[in-house]
């Protein structure tokens, strides 16, 4: 077989990875593939992006390619969903990246496949397919309502088509429609209100269906005051036929234009930090540039040079005996690179490198490590083995090899791994970790002020403050970019008694059917939220529920805490946190209250002392559906749980006392006959002002340590007196780490048994 130059065997690769590996192109990428204009009787795409963007992975290494013509296909969707159909077959010039198909039925489904193929000017070529799914349009027209405005924000809500949805659903025997998707764009109107609505209707086309969104209501923010707008809404819903079948999903268009802002200088700012974050890109790791780095998400193509790995506690061991590894042509001889990993920012990492195939700085120090020959396998060797790595440690590795198989071959090329040794590393989690030493979301009060009919809620202080908690550090903590935001809010009981108000607040983190929650979405980023048709004879508290994110060993997770607001003071939550007196019912101190126009204002942000640590990290997913106004709320983290218990728990000394210790028994005495026939429990109170992390040891004389037990679990230290436990005094020696300000706390708890 004849032998190929590496810059040929490239260009076979790329053939190999778009061919047998469709796992990577074979999905419809938003912005690569999109519909330009959809009709009753007429769809138009534009697949330009995905074009380009293939012809650039194919020359990346040198040469030049261009386009066979293009093969398309036309299916349309069985009513019932459960199939389809091919309609149209045609192929266009490999130079045109654009195309109309004609003559549809109206309210219904297609989808549309695409093959590209390439050819390379020093030989083969390259494959891939895409795919994108429209439905036509409907005879029917429907529209929304502007609920609310300010001079920079328009709030339209929607719900009213859905309603006549239901309703034309039901008057053909239908039920049950389900919201799957809602894609929103809004357009200025600078001449006609068709022409604008127009233009926001191609740009909902272009976007495309946006699946796992259902709410009903959307603001637009950070527009023209005094200006003019239109709004198309591209609804995705499917519903329960009247023969009990599911239909396929459908698509329905809700728009309205001469929606106009409120003139300018009536508002204050209602976006707060509106910085961007990470956005997904397609740029491939920049380090791959001039390799073929064949990595876990090369699909089939990792088949020709693979090979088996495994671990114990101080070893990886790579083995092609029965695979197609051969040694690179250039050395004569597999090298094999490896990095330690350790956490690290990956977007940043991903916005600096390029996020596709990017495995993180680890393996970019593998890769050179490996062209640098780290270890050089013996020539004729089927295995190596990586000694000397540390126990429950993940590692980055790459070998620099080649691949031989019957009719195929390559030169050179990267394989990468990423392998976790057994055993204990004696890391603590980032979820745990965060958990225990962070203070709950409830101990930072956002801000709210009536302004012109509306409630103005801004959570900026908070946020900044939550996340600038030390603890985050490590972790990379941020506060998420992307995605929605709710609020949900409810009435102040008018009672005024604690029983009351503490079924106010756990409404708004688990659902109710005697206390009646709303919620408001906004799309992030943004740390302020406009609350528009609230009673203003009427007082309410609030619940931001605020996302963030966090980073172990280069992994994004995800968490929730719940920032409050008060309109009668500080919140409730973390009065009892504090050991303060009173409810919210009353005014106090941190609230204020001003005479004209009922505007109320809290001043008490960001307060940090005395706080609870929560037993959980609040994780919650991103994509998360939103509930709309008047929804009961949902979705409770376990982590908001703990925090409600935590403040049920709190100690209930008042601020103005001052215990004779920090660490505190339930009970220091009992009498011998109380523990001949069970157990006896004690708890063990550490002062709300001792953030770190508890300790505790068992420090009794050895014949009585084995009738005494602890167990600390989060901010809760109980202490097990043992059935038949004999007389004595039993020490516990409770240690409370440094933090922030706090210096470390060591007491010993003395319990007496007589």
């Amino acid at each position: 077989m004849k032998r190929v130059k590496v810059s040929t065997c490239i260009v076979m690769l790329c053939a190999f990875f778009c061919a047998l590996c469709m796992t990577s192109f074979n999905v419809r990428a938003q912005g690569e593939f999109y519909f330009t204009e959809v009709t009753q009787d007429s769809i138009s795409f534009d697949w330009s992006e995905k074009a380009e963007s293939f012809l650039a992975w194919c020359d990346k290494n040198g040469g030049t390619s261009t386009y066979e013509p293009f093969q398309i296909k036309v299916f349309e969707v069985n009513a019932d969903g459960s199939g389809m159909k091919q309609i149209k077959s045609y192929t266009v010039p490999g130079t045109t990246y654009k195309s109309t198909v004609t003559g549809l039925k109206k309210a219904t489904t297609y989808r549309v496949d695409i093959d590209l193929h390439t050819k390379h000017s020093s030989g083969g070529g390259g494959s891939s397919s895409i795919w994108h799914v429209v439905s036509t349009r409907s005879d029917n027209s429907y529209t929304m309502k502007m609920a609310g405005r300010s001079d920079t924000t328009i709030y339209v809500d929607f719900s009213g088509a859905v309603k006549q949805l239901e309703e034309a659903i039901k008057e053909i025997g239908g039920s049950n429609l389900h919201v799957q998707g809602v894609t929103c764009s809004i357009a200025e109107q600078t001449g006609s209100e068709s022409a604008a609505i127009a233009a926001a209707r191609n740009s909902s086309t272009k976007i495309g269906r946006t699946y796992n969104v259902s709410y009903t209501t959307k603001r637009y923010i950070g527009l023209k005051p005094d200006t003019a707008y239109a709004v198309s809404v591209l609804l995705t819903y499917s519903y329960k036929k009247a023969d009990g079948k599911s239909s396929p999903y459908i698509d329905e268009y809700i728009e309205a234009g001469s929606l106009r802002t409120a003139p300018a200088g009536s508002y204050s700012d209602d976006v707060g930090d509106n910085k961007l974050g990470y956005s997904n890109n397609s740029r491939e790791d920049s380090s791959h540039n001039g390799r073929i780095v064949i990595t876990e998400g090369s699909g089939s193509s990792r088949l020709y040079a693979k090979c088996d790995v495994t671990s114990d506690e101080n070893s990886i061991t790579l083995d092609w005996t029965n695979h197609n590894v051969v040694a690179a042509n250039d050395t004569g001889r597999i090298y094999i690179g490896y990095a330690e990993e350790s956490n690290y920012d990956a977007h940043a990492d991903w916005e600096q490198f390029g996020s596709r195939y990017n495995e993180g700085p680890y393996m970019r120090k593998a890769l050179q490590n490996s062209d640098q020959g780290q270890i050089k396998v013996d020539k004729g060797a089927k295995s190596y083995k990586i000694t000397g790595l540390k126990p429950g440690t993940q590692y980055s590795i790459v070998m620099r090899c080649g691949w031989k198989t019957t009719g195929a071959h390559c030169d050179r090329c990267y394989v990468t791994y990423k392998l976790k040794t057994k055993g204990d590393s004696g890391k603590i989690a980032a979820s745990k970790d965060i958990s225990t030493n962070k203070q709950p979301g409830y101990m930072y009060d956002c801000s709210v002020k009536r302004e012109n009919g509306t409630v103005l809620l801004d959570w900026t202080e908070a946020s900044n403050a939550f996340i600038s908690q030390s603890v985050f550090e490590k972790y990379f903590g941020k506060m998420q970019r992307t995605g929605i935001i709710s609020v949900k809010y409810t009435e102040v009981p008018q009672s005024g008694n604690a029983k009351d108000i503490e079924k106010a607040y756990s409404a708004l983190m688990y659902s109710s059917k005697s206390v009646t929650v709303y919620s408001e979405n906004a799309d992030l980023p943004c740390t302020k939220m406009r609350i528009f048709g609230i009673d203003n004879s009427k007082k309410y508290i609030f619940a931001v529920v605020y996302r963030y994110q966090y980073f172990e060993d280069g992994k994004v997770n995800n968490g929730t805490e719940y920032f409050y607001a008060d309109e009668t003071g500080t919140n409730y939550l973390k009065k009892k946190a504090t050991g303060q007196t009173g409810g919210s019912g009353k005014e106090e101190a941190g609230g204020k209250t001003t005479e004209t126009g009922m505007t109320t204002e809290n001043t008490n942000n960001n307060t940090n002392e005395n706080s609870q640590n929560s037993e959980n990290a609040a994780t919650e997913n991103t994509s998360a559906e939103s509930s709309d106004k008047k929804q009961p709320a949902v979705n409770t983290t376990d982590s908001e749980k703990t925090a409600d218990v935590a403040a049920e728990k709190a100690d209930d000394t008042k601020a103005d006392e001052k215990p004779e210790s920090k660490i505190t028994a339930s009970k220091d005495t009992f009498k011998v006959s109380a523990l001949k026939k069970k157990n006896q429990k004690v708890t063990l109170k550490v002062a709300p002002e001792l953030k770190g992390k508890i300790t505790v040891k068992n420090a009794s004389a050895k014949k009585l340590k084995k009738f005494a037990d602890f167990k600390v679990k989060g901010r809760k230290v109980t202490v097990t007196m043992k059935k038949g436990a004999p007389k004595g005094v039993y020490k516990f020696k409770v240690t409370v780490a440094a933090y922030g300000k706090t210096k470390k706390t060591t007491e010993t708890i003395k319990i007496t048994v007589k």
